[in-house]
């Protein structure tokens, strides 16, 4: 029996029976458990995580009522995606340019965003 890189099992020639039952046993239970945590399995890369994206209007932005000057919207996030599941950048559709906007968790589904220009097309992207 061959133990690959993170403990799984690889019957060889002239493996058979039980050991190779119990090694499939073993084999299950470690993929059921793993973490992608770079010691029960491979570290998972940044290209390979999916990204949403959404489109925030520039025509819905609306004066914040806390004195700041700022603009705000209430954002419902795309894709069946939960806040606290998430992070979040937003960019500038019109040079795509990384914007540093502030956000509050307004649901498990929506967030407000505040920005100090009511004339920018936004893009948020959720990863």
């Amino acid at each position: 029996m061959l133990t690959l890189t993170y403990g799984r099992k690889k019957p060889e020639d002239n493996d058979v029976g039980s050991p190779v039952f119990d090694a499939l046993e073993n084999n299950i239970t470690l993929d059921d458990a793993h973490t992608h945590n770079g010691t029960n399995s491979s570290k998972l890369t940044i290209s390979s995580l999916t990204r949403t994206t959404q489109a925030i209007a520039s025509g819905s932005w609306a004066a914040a009522a806390d004195g700041t000057g700022r603009y705000k919207q209430t954002v419902t996030i795309a894709g069946g995606l939960e806040f606290d599941d998430i992070g979040f950048m937003f960019t500038n559709d019109a040079d795509d340019s990384m914007l540093h906007l502030d956000i509050t968790k307004a649901s498990a589904t929506q967030y407000v965003v505040y920005c100090n220009d009511n004339t920018l097309d936004v893009t948020a992207l959720y990863l």
